[in-house]
C-alpha cells in the first residue's frame, strides 16, 4: 500500500518485508551502540545483508508493478509501457518505506532514471557508458539533501546512479560521523547500471560527517577505478538553512 507521495510502507507488506522489519530491530540496536544515544545516531529503515556491517537496500522479493512504471512515465518521454523498455527495476528500502527503482529507455535511445527523488536524466549526452578500462562512470550527478536546524543536521539524504561494467557487481556508499564508521548501504547491479543510496538521522550540533564510496566485483573485493572518489569525502556542514544539490 502507498503513501500520498507513493512510498510503499514496510508494515504493510507480506512475509518478505516482515522479515526486513524483524531485521530492523537488530540494526537499529546496532547503530545506537555504534554513534551514541538517543537521536544522535543515524536512523535506518533498513534491512541487513550478509553482515552487521551491510545494508542491503534490495528488497528480496520486492516486485517492481507496470503501475510503478507508468508513474516514470513523462511526456515527451514517452506516453505509454509500449514505447519503453526497462533496463533497470528494483524495489529498494528508502527512510522509513520503500520505492521502485528504474531505469527506462524510449524509442529514441533516451533514458529515463527514476527513485524516491523522482524523475531524473542522464547528465551528460551522449550518455558515456562503463566499459573494462573505465569500469564506472556516473550516470547523473545523482542528489544530496540537506535538513538542518540552525546549524544541526537533522537529516541528509543522498543518491546515485552509476553505469558499471561487468566486473562489477555491487556499488556502496557509507557514512563517516566524527571519526566512526556506520554501516555500508549496499544495491546490487544489473543489466549496466546500478543506484545506491543512503540517508541518516539527527546528528549531534557540530557533528562532521564523511562519505565514503566504492564498488564491488562477485567476490567482495574492491574494483579499481578513478571515477567515484574511494577516500572518505566531508560532507558540507550545516549554515542554517536546508539545502538541495541535484
Amino acid at each position: 500500500m502507498t503513501d500520498d507521495l507513493g512510498v510503499r510502507h514496510p508494515g504493510r507488506r507480506e512475509a518478505a518485508v516482515a522479515t526486513a522489519v524483524a531485521v530492523l530491530l537488530v540494526m537499529v540496536s546496532w547503530l545506537a551502540g555504534q554513534f551514541g544515544d538517543g537521536n544522535q545516531g543515524p536512523s535506518a529503515g533498513l534491512a541487513a545483508s550478509s553482515g552487521a556491517d551491510v545494508n542491503e537496500l534490495d528488497v528480496p522479493g520486492g516486485e517492481v508493478t507496470e503501475d510503478d512504471i507508468r508513474a516514470c512515465l513523462t511526456r515527451p518521454f514517452a506516453r505509454s509501457l509500449t514505447e519503453v523498455s526497462v533496463l533497470y527495476s528494483s524495489m529498494q528500502l528508502v527512510e522509513g518505506g520503500e520505492v521502485p527503482v528504474l531505469i527506462l529507455r524510449n524509442t529514441s535511445d533516451e533514458l529515463r532514471l527514476c527513485d524516491v527523488n523522482g524523475g531524473d536524466h542522464p547528465s551528460v549526452a551522449p550518455i558515456e557508458y562503463a566499459d573494462e578500462g573505465t569500469p564506472v562512470r556516473y550516470l547523473s550527478n545523482g542528489r544530496m539533501t540537506w535538513d538542518c536546524d540552525g546549524t544541526k543536521l537533522s537529516g541528509f539524504n543522498v543518491t546515485q546512479w552509476y553505469s558499471v561494467a561487468p566486473v562489477v557487481a555491487r556499488a556502496e556508499l557509507r557514512f563517516i560521523i566524527d571519526g566512526t564508521t556506520g554501516p555500508w548501504f549496499s544495491a546490487r547491479a544489473q543489466g549496466g547500471f546500478v543506484h545506491v543510496h543512503g540517508w541518516l538521522g539527527e546528528q549531534n550540533d557540530g557533528a562532521k560527517v564523511q562519505l565514503e564510496s566504492r564498488v564491488l566485483d562477485e567476490n567482495g573485493a574492491v574494483v579499481a577505478q578513478s571515477e567515484v572518489p574511494t577516500d572518505p569525502q566531508p560532507v558540507m556542514d550545516c549554515d542554517g538553512r536546508s539545502i538541495q544539490i541535484g
